[in-house]
């Protein structure tokens, strides 16, 4: 038997393209562009974190997605992204909104990028820093991207604080009051929906808002953001564009955790909706060496 095509539902695969997500605490990236709709693989978007006052800062994206670069240069942009969402709530939110789009352009002329007001704020970056395996490896790159980012803004009036939370919710916890203790103002992280769940509690009751980087839905609410890919949408987009394309036959390689259970949730029903047989859905640890 012959399969038609393998679909990689792994975190590290996906941080290519941006889509705006109107749902209350959601902001998500998507393949939409990669898939061949986007024309000349050209667009710009906006992203729109969270639907309060505090949050309601919408940040204009221009991104040249035609060439195809690098997952590096993704992802410095897209904690770049996040981190200059604080601007609004360093300010007290009070919800008129700032428009900074041009300070994302990639190809923009330096000389012409506007400038950030320097705001004094502190920002707690939680990340997996001594997770073993993958997980560990995409929380240091997220931490390089953000020191990166800062380094880009120059003034930009940013503490950041990291802190390591060993990918677990105890290690979460702890970095969480590590963080709030040297007075941030923001947390940006956790990584995993476990962590988040545990954070979330701890930030509401000092009514410091999370923006975690989780692709679990569920985890988002009650002043926890996401920031991150979502599985429904990235796995319609695959199927869909794979039915288009005449493909009725799919193996998919899903991650065992909350996450891969949403991916295969996802799966099924886009393959029901387009008429696609899943003739293999493979489930794999995060250990090294799994896939």
């Amino acid at each position: 038997m012959t399969y038609s095509l393998v679909v990689d539902m792994a975190l590290n695969e996906m941080c290519w393209f941006l889509l705006l997500s109107g749902k209350q605490n959601l902001v998500y990236f998507s393949r939409t562009s990669f898939l061949g709709e986007s024309g000349e693989g050209r667009f710009a978007v906006s992203l729109r974190i969270g639907k309060s006052d505090a949050l309601g800062l919408t940040l204009n994206v221009g991104r040249n997605l035609a060439t195809m670069r690098a997952e590096w240069r993704c992802l410095r942009s897209a904690v770049r992204i996040m981190l200059f969402s604080i601007v609004t709530l360093a300010v007290a939110g009070c919800g008129g909104g700032l428009d900074v789009g041009g300070y994302f352009k990639d190809d923009a002329p330096e000389a012409q990028q506007p400038q950030v007001p320097a705001v004094a704020a502190k920002v707690g970056l939680l990340l997996p820093l001594s997770a073993p395996g993958e997980v560990g490896q995409i929380g240091k790159a997220m931490k390089q991207a953000a020191e990166l980012a800062l380094f880009d803004a120059g003034q930009s009036g940013i503490t950041l604080i990291t802190k390591d939370t060993r990918g677990d919710a105890e290690g979460a916890k702890a970095a969480a009051q590590a963080a709030l203790a040297e007075g941030a103002q923001l947390i940006l992280g956790p990584l995993l929906s476990s962590e988040v769940t545990a954070v979330s509690p701890i930030a509401k009751a000092r009514n410091i808002p999370v923006v975690a980087f989780s692709s679990v839905a569920g985890v988002a609410g009650n002043g926890t953001y996401l920031m991150s890919f979502l599985p429904q949408e990235e796995v319609a987009n695959v199927i869909r564009h794979s039915s288009q394309a005449g493909v009725r036959k799919i193996a998919a390689l899903i991650p065992n955790s909350n996450y891969g259970n949403a991916v295969q949730t996802a799966l099924d029903e886009a393959a029901k909706a387009h008429g696609v047989n899943i003739v293999l859905a493979e489930r794999y640890s995060r250990s090294e060496g799994a896939l």
